[in-house]
């Protein structure tokens, strides 16, 4: 799911023009100058999408269905107010909203246990999975429900089995040992791994050595590495080269750190005399859990026939591109 980006971009243009001291004509080289520019990006587009997909991961998350408060429970006892104590539980006191009607109710022994399975419920929707919410013995006659937090953090972080050296955990998960367990840093690392077209992965949660851990499982498989595809289209304008064939090379983890790297070469055919264009891109992605830093480098020059003019255009646009985008 990489859905939100920011980042810095650098560009640097140049243009080189040849002619003959007559005035151009007005619109058409430059009107050729945007067509090109856009179908420039349009391939660096489609190329980013081929080499660099987006992995979308989502694991379900708790029914929340809840019945309504049972009436007329004996004995029973009118609530006044709810606390939540426990390690870590200021970051969860939000989480009492969820059972705000149980206040100023007569609540017996299923009312509570009810109450109490709504404040869970809505940390477990929250993907805190093995976190837990309890009530111990405790004076209800004051009015007050004391619940306890008990935190479900991360054990180890291990593979399965022994990988291949291209497989790493470091950058790709973005929780460590002692965290509290959240479904959302599982589904990030899932799409940090299964972004690389040749890997496949996925990551079960396990009991913990200790008391309330719980160690994250990781399966990866990896396939080929490397591949080669050509391409062949007609999408280039008829004055710089209708019919562009393109030759990519994509390595997966070039550096064993769930990276990406492609080289693009792109050629008009069948064009003959000096017009047509040419392209060359490169391309880095490295995940670092919620971020992600990927620089891109682009050439293209084309050649262009002005019509009615004993001339020819040549421009070359030079890009490089570099930006940081977070996602979460």
């Amino acid at each position: 799911m990489f859905p939100t980006l920011a980042g810095v971009l650098l560009a640097f243009s140049s243009s080189i023009i040849a002619a003959t001291p007559s005035a151009p004509p007005a619109q058409e080289p430059a009107a050729i100058d945007a067509r090109e520019q856009l179908r420039q990006q349009q391939r660096e587009r489609a190329l980013r999408e081929q080499n660099t997909p987006q992995a979308d991961e989502r694991l379900p998350r708790p029914n929340m269905a809840q019945p309504d408060y049972p009436t007329n429970e004996q004995p029973c006892f009118t609530i006044s107010k709810l606390i939540l104590v426990g390690d870590s539980a200021t970051r969860f006191q939000w989480a009492l909203n969820a059972a705000a009607d149980a206040r100023g109710r007569f609540l017996g022994g299923q009312g509570i246990v009810l109450a109490i399975n709504k404040v869970q419920n809505a940390i477990l929707a929250k993907g805190y999975v093995t976190t837990r919410v309890m009530a111990q013995e405790q004076d209800l006659t004051k009015g007050v429900l004391t619940l306890t937090l008990q935190p479900g953090r991360i054990g180890d972080i291990r593979f399965d089995t022994p990988v291949f050296w291209r497989g790493r955990l470091w950058n790709a998960i973005p929780a460590s040992k002692g965290d509290i367990l959240n479904l959302r840093d599982i589904e990030q690392g899932l799409e940090n791994f299964k972004r690389v077209p040749s890997v496949n992965a996925d990551i079960k949660i396990i009991p913990g050595v200790r008391e309330a851990t719980s160690g994250l499982q990781v399966n990866w498989k990896a396939g080929r590495p490397v591949r080669l595809s050509l391409g062949l289209d007609d999408s280039g304008g008829k004055s710089t080269g209708q019919y562009l064939g393109s030759a990519t090379l994509s390595v997966d983890t070039p550096f064993a750190q769930n990276d990406l790297f492609y080289a693009n070469l792109g050629e008009d055919l069948f064009q003959h005399g000096p017009f047509g264009n040419r392209s060359h891109t490169l391309n880095y992605f490295l995940p670092l859990g919620y971020w992600a830093f990927s620089t891109n480098y682009s050439d293209y020059s084309y050649h262009q026939n002005i019509p009615n003019a004993n001339e020819s255009r040549a421009c070359t646009e030079n890009c490089v591109n570099a930006h940081t985008p977070i996602t979460c």
